[in-house]
């Protein structure tokens, strides 16, 4: 199940920052991951995240040098040049400033039945906190 990620984050790690990956587990959502560098890069700017409850995976850029779990505190924790950064609290940056989003959408049109189409990726990557119309 780990193994093609995992194959992946070294694929793209250089060797000589294949030191600086690290995993991370955040069981408030059900989720284990690791950061790493991407190719060409010398520090952490990348993740992947399995979600084991639901049997996801996401991934995205985000640099973070260290993560604790929530447990000692009531947030994870992460680092970042000598900042701690509470995770997944509020919707606001560390400067206060909201954090900006954007969704896009849209209809898919496949014909008339003749044809078939083949999605091997959809990523659902958030957690609506209420319905909406």
């Amino acid at each position: 199940m780990f193994s093609g990620w995992v194959t992946i984050i070294f694929m793209f790690t250089q060797d000589q920052q294949a030191f600086k990956v690290h995993a991370f587990s955040n069981t408030q959502f059900d989720e284990v991951g690791w950061f790493y560098c991407s190719a060409g890069s010398t520090e952490i700017d990348k993740y992947v995240v399995y979600n084991y409850s639901e049997q996801v995976w996401s991934y995205g850029l985000l640099e973070r040098h260290a993560w604790l779990d929530a447990g000692v505190e009531p947030y994870p924790r992460a680092t970042l040049d000598g900042y701690l950064y509470e995770q997944e609290k509020g919707n606001h940056q560390a400067n206060g400033t909201a954090i900006t989003a954007s969704l896009t959408t849209g209809s898919i049109e496949i014909a008339d039945g003749d044809k078939k189409e083949f999605y091997d990726y959809v990523d659902r990557n958030w957690k609506a906190d209420k319905e909406t119309d």
